[in-house]
C-alpha cells in the first residue's frame, strides 16, 4: 500500500472511530487517539503526540523518548517501519528506498516524499 492509500484509509478510519468524541483509547495501553482543532488526528503515547495525521501528510515525533514502546506504537499505527541499529533509529524512505536515520518532526506527504526541513541531513545512501 502506498502512502496516499495509507493516509486516506487511516485518516478516515480514525475520524470514524472518534465519531463525535474528541478523544478515545487507541486500543493499546497508554495510547489515545485525538482529533485536533484543524482536522488532524493525533496518536498520543502518554503525553507525547507520536504520530499526527492529516489528509495530506503524516508527522513522526518522539519528544526524545526513544523507547521500545514508542517505536512499537509508531510501527503499529504508522505507515513506516522503524528499527534500531547501533543505538540509532532508522527507516526506509518510501520513495528512494534508501535507509535513513529517524529524526523527530519528519513529515511525509501523500506521495511519500519527506517534506520537513531536516531531510538532507538525516538521509544517506550508505549508513
Amino acid at each position: 500500500m502506498d502512502m496516499r492509500q495509507w493516509l486516506d484509509m487511516h485518516h478516515l478510519r480514525w475520524h470514524e472511530y472518534l465519531g463525535r468524541k474528541s478523544e478515545r483509547p487507541a486500543g493499546t495501553r497508554n495510547t489515545r487517539v485525538l482529533r485536533t482543532t484543524d482536522g488532524g488526528i493525533v496518536l498520543r503515547l502518554w503525553y507525547t503526540n507520536i504520530l499526527t495525521l492529516y489528509p495530506d501528510r503524516i508527522t513522526y515525533f518522539t519528544d526524545g523518548f526513544f523507547t521500545h514502546t514508542t517505536k512499537h506504537r509508531m510501527n503499529e499505527y504508522g505507515p513506516l517501519r522503524i528499527w534500531q541499529h547501533d543505538y540509532r533509529w532508522h527507516y526506509r524512505d518510501p520513495v528512494s528506498k534508501d535507509i535513513c536515520r529517524y529524526a523527530d518532526g519528519m513529515t511525509f506527504d501523500k506521495r511519500g516524499v519527506r517534506v520537513d526541513s531536516n531531510f538532507a541531513a538525516d538521509c544517506e545512501r550508505d549508513l
